[in-house]
């Protein structure tokens, strides 16, 4: 392959660059190149090519490029193979799957679980083989090479594809605990726990039940590195001859004298409680749709036996001490009545459902009373009802809702036919826990969970800072709302099948796009994830209800560089140890870290992540069909919340988030930029995780019209001094200019600007020549630089403030071949050879009538004015005619409205804030007031004293100058604020130092963008942000928010400002390397 598209080569590989990339002997140009593929091809007749195959061992698997002899070499590293070679066979459809045939060193010792083990290690998934053929030795051809077409055809396949029997004790056992787990009749040695349907959820089942059979502390992610029951049983017999595995001690029923502690969950939330006791943050609500007979007699005995058999629902909470405990009643009756919803029809009916269903869900519980549990029927029809079920957190989680409604099921079905209940009695419950756990998780074992935690989240930011739609409130209200977030069937099998591909769980998946998104939103490289785990690592913990939740904060370091498949394995292994670690209570880990709190925001994450994957719930019993019904508290405990559920059609998902930070629409919007990014990863996950679309075609449309100002007419032909020189034709007699004792009519001010103008053009000054102004302010200085653009030429300020070090730069630099100054500031500037013309010294001869000057092109150059730069060395940015005129036309239409309002000229003309206060008016009729320092008075101040102008131009610095002034009865009307960020606080002050609505705009714009290029009038009703926005594009400019990919971002989310359209200035005088740098091809205009 050649042309243009060839690499540069192998990073730090010349060897191989030189191997594979070498010189095109047939392009006839020199320094060609062509690439070396490998590949075998063929013409034909039509001058098509077709593809047959590779040449070097190269295959493709799964869409991956896969280096046969790469793998071969992994394998051949082992101690264990002797010979070894890697072959694609067809695994389906246009697929291939690897096949590795290795001889072993030793027969005897040979371990193919440990070979795969050791290759997991070495290499990515797709690149270790599926299937294996163990040989006495290669076959080979009468050279001497490996004989490919006598390998024979691998017979089974390391995934199980073919049924292996357990062949020892604790393969018996493993394979008979993930039958009952996983719900499969059949379970061989080879088989992938994840394949089987398996999850975090499952494998902590899994774990418990092990632990208990074997009396080992087996790890969570034992499950995860030796997925097959083969593997585990290995690692079980490892730990069963190590006697490392520290087991916890067992649960033991305590006995119920007097008041018993709580768990350091219920604690959290007791104190939580006492602190916003009007607070419905931790309830939980559940609305439940029967259709069939329903027997309400059975219906309310069962939920009684159910509030029997499970202390914790006749448990109230009492303070003894200022320390809670918990009290179990001995005896507890619900009394279930029926409530008759009535409606016209279907749809009335349901949205008085939907009415009750959130009055009940947003009930006050009293802790001191039990139950708190609240259940209301509601009968629809003669076979509807909704069965509405309401708790607080402190006795229930997510997991406890399944119980309930499995026993419910259980006990239904018998009640409703007269028979006894079927569920065996529990041998412990929920109070026995909270007593088991504190006595258990404390000293060395707790130390060594928090150490982990503590240098886990050491670095994290203590808040996530995203993009929200108003400050955060100084108390957290935990309003909330919810958008769906639909995945469809699709994407959700592509999400499941990358998790096995990549060896991670469906969770580890959404958490790597969720983290990638909070990425994106925040630019935040170390991302804190709150996730509830189940709690449940003890068999005896399965069947209680109660609040076992835990809460991990997870920490995702995102690399924007690293491609999602990267994150998800960085994901996979820290979830992986921080399960390893998620014994500790969340409420004891922020005692024990002392994290920053505030009650504005939750401590150690603001987002979380929940993946619904609890016990399936019964469909249907005694002749009724169940189906859950949506209710919602209208809460939000956290900033943003991500809920996803599996079912049998796929994922369904919400995003929740903090009513008080986020508008509706917001959410919706997170919500459908969050699905863009999981179905992209899904799609490619080699993508770079910074090149991971959030926004759809339709919204990037919609992002790219808000991005343009309005096009507008505006005087293309004309030149900055031909509109003056139109409006000085029009008002001869009006005042132009005033400074002091001395004022200027538009006739006079034209007349002597046009009088220097020739005399510049008779020293050389024309079109692209620079023109140094060193002036005070007094009218010589609009003179001066309508005489220099009349002339053809550029001025170039010149600060007589200005240290001498930077005026010889800008003057060396600018290659001014004229300076006009003034006698009293001559001597202050330093030696350039430049002609130094001073204006009051020398006024130059009357003449007569004047012939006319060359006309100056839009195109031609008006002024360069030097800023700043971050190597210390300014730049000279240069502003053409048709740029200021698109500007001032602009402005003149946006401050004035066709009005005639005076400006002051106060600042320096070193900064383009002049530039509104002088050319603004010169092209409406208007007056331009000098002023200048003063006995002591600053020009600004001199200004305000003045009060002779209507509008003034200036910068929040000296807004705040103005705001502690009594300005009733001042003549400013107007005021355009630019160069610094405008705070709400600080345009509310000025506006009241007024006693009146003074107009204030909040203009930004840097100086290559010709002044400003964006506009907003601030409302003291409407503003309420800390900041002043900037507002919307100029007329005729484009203004975008966009990513390193130069790609529009979604609304609300960080990017760099990219400034285009009539206002951009030409570049940095001579400056070609930073212009190109800086100044680049818009990709988004459509334009040429």
């Amino acid at each position: 392959l050649g042309g243009a598209g060839v690499a540069r080569g192998y990073l730090g590989r010349p060897d191989l660059t030189a191997e594979r990339f070498i010189p095109d002997p047939l392009s006839g140009e020199a320094g060609g190149r062509l690439y070396r593929t490998g590949d075998v091809a063929r013409r034909l007749a039509g001058g098509e090519l077709d593809f047959l195959g590779r040449g070097d061992g190269q295959v493709k698997v799964r869409g991956f490029r896969v280096e046969l002899g790469e793998v071969e070499a992994a394998l051949l590293r082992h101690e264990s193979v002797r010979e070894a070679t890697v072959v694609a066979r067809d695994g389906g459809g246009e697929d291939k799957r690897l096949v590795g045939y290795v001889v072993p060193a030793n027969a005897g010792d040979f371990s193919l679980t440990a070979l795969q083990n050791y290759l997991r290690e070495k290499l990515p998934a797709f690149m270790i083989p599926t299937a294996w053929v163990v040989l006495e030795a290669l076959p080979l051809t009468p050279n001497g090479k490996i004989d490919r077409r006598a390998l024979p055809e691998p017979t089974s396949a390391a995934s199980g594809e073919e049924y292996v029997a357990p062949r020892t004790a604790l393969e018996e056992l493993v394979v008979g605990v993930w039958a009952e787990v996983l719900g499969v009749e059949r379970v061989g040695v080879g088989d992938n726990f994840f394949d089987l349907g398996g999850h975090s959820l499952l494998a902590a089942q899994v774990v418990a039940r092990l632990r208990r059979a074997c009396a080992v502390d087996l790890p969570l992610r034992s499950i995860f590195e030796t997925p097959t029951p083969a593997q585990l049983a290995d690692a079980l017999a490892g730990l069963l001859r190590s006697e490392s595995g520290v087991q916890a001690p067992p649960v033991e029923r305590v006995e119920r004298v007097g008041p018993l502690p709580l768990s350091f969950g219920q604690e959290r939330l007791w104190f939580l409680e006492q602190l916003e006791p009007d607070s419905l943050a931790y309830n939980m609500s559940a609305a439940a749709r029967l259709e069939g007979p329903l027997d309400v007699g059975a219906l309310e005995r069962s939920l009684n036996e159910i509030v029997r058999r499970h202390e914790v629902l006749r448990t109230s909470f009492v303070s003894n001490d200022d320390r809670p405990q918990q009290i179990c009643e001995s005896e507890l009756t619900l009394r279930l009545n029926v409530e008759h919803v009535l409606g016209r029809d279907e749809q009335e009916r349901q949205e008085a459902v939907q009415r009750i269903a959130g009055e009940e869900a947003r009930h006050r519980f009293d802790l001191t009373k039990a139950p708190l549990l609240k259940v209301r029927l509601l009968r629809l029809g003669a076979r509807t009802h909704v069965l509405l079920l309401t708790t607080h957190h402190i006795v229930w989680d997510g997991w406890s809702t399944a119980i309930f409604v499995r026993e419910l099921a259980a006990l239904y079905e018998a009640f409703s036919v007269g028979g006894p209940s079927p569920l065996a009695e529990l041998p412990v419950q929920y109070a026995d826990y909270a007593v088991w756990q504190r006595g258990w998780l404390r000293g060395e074992r707790l130390r060594e969970q928090v150490e982990y935690w503590r240098g886990r989240l050491a670095g994290a930011p203590p808040v996530l800072e995203l993009p929200t739609d108003r400050p955060r409130p100084a108390v957290q209200t935990f309003r909330g709302g919810r958008h769906a977030v639909e995945v469809p069937e699709e994407l959700s099998a592509r999400l499941r099948q990358l998790g096995r591909d990549e060896g991670a769980t469906l969770f580890m998946t959404l958490l790597a796009g969720f983290a990638a998104f909070l990425h994106r939103y925040t630019g935040e490289e170390a991302v804190v994830v709150g996730t509830p785990v189940a709690n449940r690592s003890r068999v005896e913990f399965e069947n209680l209800i109660g609040f076992f939740v835990n809460t991990l904060p997870l920490r995702v370091d995102v690399d924007g560089g690293l491609s999602f498949r990267e994150l998800l394995a960085g994901v996979r292994s820290a979830a992986l140890t921080a399960y390893a670690h998620q014994d500790v209570p969340f409420e004891q880990l922020v005692a024990e870290l002392q994290p920053e709190r505030s009650l504005g925001h939750a401590p150690l994450f603001q987002v979380m992540l929940t993946l619904e994957n609890e016990p399936a719930e019964a469909a249907s019993f005694g002749g009724l069909k169940l189906s859950r019904q949506q209710s919602s508290t209208g809460t939000a405990k956290f900033d943003l919340a991500f809920f996803v559920k599996e079912t049998a059609r796929g994922l369904e998902g919400e995003l929740e988030f903090n009513a008080d930070l986020f508008d509706s629409v917001t959410g919706a919007r997170m919500a459908g930029h969050l699905l863009k990014l999981l179905a992209s990863a899904a799609a490619d996950p080699g993508q770079k995780v910074s090149d991971l679309p959030l926004v759809e075609e339709e919204e990037e449309r919609v992002l790219l019209a808000e991005s343009k100002g309005e096009e507008t007419d505006w005087p293309r032909t004309a030149t900055i001094h031909s509109l003056f020189e139109a409006q000085a034709a029009e008002t001869p007699s009006a005042l132009a200019v005033v400074a002091d004792d001395e004022q200027l009519s538009y006739a006079e001010l034209d007349r002597r600007a046009t009088r220097l103008a020739h005399r510049l053009r008779a020293l050389g000054v024309g079109p692209e020549v620079r023109v140094g102004l060193c002036l005070g302010h007094t009218p010589r200085l609009v003179e001066a630089i309508l005489g220099v653009l009349k002339a053809g030429g550029a001025y170039v300020p010149l600060d007589p403030e200005y240290p001498r070090e930077r005026l010889a730069f800008m003057l060396k630099d600018s290659e001014a071949p004229v300076v006009l100054t003034e006698s009293s500031l001559a001597a202050g500037l330093p030696e350039s050879g430049a002609l130094q013309l001073c204006l009051d010294a020398d006024a130059g001869e009357e003449g007569g009538e004047l012939a006319p000057l060359p006309p100056v092109a839009p195109s031609s150059l008006a002024y360069v004015i030097y800023t700043s730069g971050s190597t210390g060395r300014p730049k000279g940015v240069q502003i053409e005619h048709a740029a200021l005129v698109n500007y001032v036309w602009w402005a003149r239409g946006a401050y004035l409205r066709g009005e005639r309002l005076d400006f002051a000229l106060y600042s320096s003309i070193a900064f383009d804030l002049t530039v509104t206060s002088v050319y603004v008016p010169l092209v409406s009729g208007a007056c331009v007031h000098v002023y200048r320092k003063a006995g002591g008075h600053s020009a600004l101040e001199a200004a305000l004293e003045g009060d002779r102008a209507e509008a003034l131009k200036l910068t929040p610095s000296h807004l705040a100058l103005l705001a502690a002034r009594d300005n009733r009865g001042s003549r400013l009307r107007r005021l355009v604020v630019g160069g610094e960020a405008l705070t709400t606080e600080l345009a509310r002050a000025v506006q009241r130092s007024f006693g009146r609505e003074v107009e204030i705009y909040n203009e930004y714009g840097p100086t290559e963008a010709t002044v400003g290029c964006m506009i907003h009038r601030f409302g003291a009703g409407a503003d309420d942000r800390v900041h002043v926005p900037i507002g919307r594009p100029a007329a005729n400019a484009r203004v975008y928010v966009l990513d390193e990919r130069l790609r529009p971002v979604p609304v609300g989310v960080a990017g760099e400002l990219y400034l285009g359209g009539a206002g951009v200035a030409r570049g940095y005088l001579g400056r070609p390397d930073l212009t190109a740098e800086r100044f680049i091809p818009d990709p988004l205009s459509g334009e040429a």
